[in-house]
């Protein structure tokens, strides 16, 4: 089910003065259904005011704590589930997680020790959690394992799938996750992945094809910080764009702090998906798919130690700020291309035309 963007017509504002916790936790799970972040956190909240050691709650907190990015949190409100309820898998396979996501691979390894290596979803974390360590062929022997153990979870095929992906095998981790959409039609988890593996395959009418999976999954605090033209100077700036790299800077012609600064682009730094390529070519080539992020030069190795955790190819193509405030581009240290900066974005008259219909 894609979720709401509204409220029902027929919901009704009730006194909540009387409620119980497995009212607001049902109340909180309905508004997290409907993607409504803050109002499931706040009914969350209020069950656990209720019952402290409500694991339901702490477990929905955790769960909209990943989903808004916050990994310190997600791991607090997991942590303190686990030493209320020690003895709940579902608890410590869920912290296991949240410490994965934060790429705190040691400490999550350390919490899958404890766990019973008979338990399928316990041989999955430990798989996904090797792999991510570098560790490919022997996370990939406990995925293995936990399919055997369980063939007909979603989850555990799901990561079977995801590993399959990270070993760059990617045809048979359509394949699994294809059994695991099968399995369990409606998990928006194994769709989204599904979705974004078909793209990378160059499947783009199938990797478009489901939305609802896109709305359920995508972190709802990105979607709402998307950019809508508000004035951004004075202000610190993450910009992400996904496209041909012929198109690496023309989103300089849509931010102006930026379009102020000009830009040097090394094309001789980028992956070339064809060898022998030109450096016209390389600019211009709708094959060279590229996703790009604009960085402070001082964070630049903390990314890398990202994407080598992720096994992600990563390259510095160029710099912000030229002494003209120009597009410089350069290939083997030789200059190929010069443009101002106001012509990107003054020197191209556009045309006003009259539409009849």
């Amino acid at each position: 089910m894609r979720p709401a963007t509204h409220r029902p017509d027929n919901e009704r504002v009730e006194d909540t003065s009387t409620w119980s916790y497995s009212t607001w936790l049902a109340a909180a799970q309905r508004e997290e259904g409907f993607n409504r972040i803050a109002e499931a956190t706040a009914a969350y909240q209020a069950a656990l005011r209720l019952d402290p050691a409500g694991i339901e709650a702490l477990s929905g907190l955790a769960r909209i704590s990943a989903r808004m990015m916050d990994h310190d949190g997600a791991i607090e409100w997991s942590r303190r589930a686990v030493l209320l309820h020690e003895d709940d898998l579902e608890s410590r396979l869920q912290l296991a997680s949240h410490l994965q996501d934060a790429r705190r691979l040691d400490e999550a390894s350390d919490v899958l020790d404890a766990l019973p290596v008979g338990d399928a979803r316990t041989c999955a974390a430990r798989g996904t959690c090797m792999i991510l360590q570098g560790h490919m062929n022997e996370g990939m022997r406990w995925l293995r394992r936990a399919v055997e153990l369980d063939p007909q979870s979603c989850e555990v095929r799901t990561a079977l799938g995801i590993g399959l992906w990270r070993c760059h095998k990617r045809m048979s981790a359509q394949r699994e996750l294809e059994i695991a959409r099968s399995l369990d039609p409606h998990d928006m988890h194994t769709r989204f992945v599904l979705m974004h593996l078909l793209l990378e395959l160059g499947d783009f009418s199938a990797g478009y094809a489901d939305p609802a999976a896109f709305d359920a999954i995508y972190p709802p605090a990105l979607v709402e910080r998307r950019w809508q033209g508000q004035p951004v100077a004075g202000k610190r700036l993450l910009l992400y764009d996904q496209h041909g790299l012929g198109d690496t800077l023309q989103m300089v012609r849509y931010v102006e702090v930026c379009a102020e600064l000009g830009a040097e682009v090394h094309l001789d730094r980028a992956p070339l998906k064809y060898e022998g390529l030109t450096y016209t070519e390389i600019w211009i080539s709708e094959a060279q798919e590229r996703m790009v992020l604009a960085v402070p030069e001082a964070n630049i190795e903390r990314l890398r130690s990202i994407c080598d955790a992720e096994q992600v190819e990563m390259s510095v193509l160029g710099r912000f700020g030229t002494p003209e405030r120009e597009l410089v581009l350069r290939f083997r240290e030789h200059e190929v291309g010069r443009m101002p900066m106001a012509f990107l974005h003054d020197g191209i008259p556009t045309p006003t035309r009259t539409a009849t219909w």
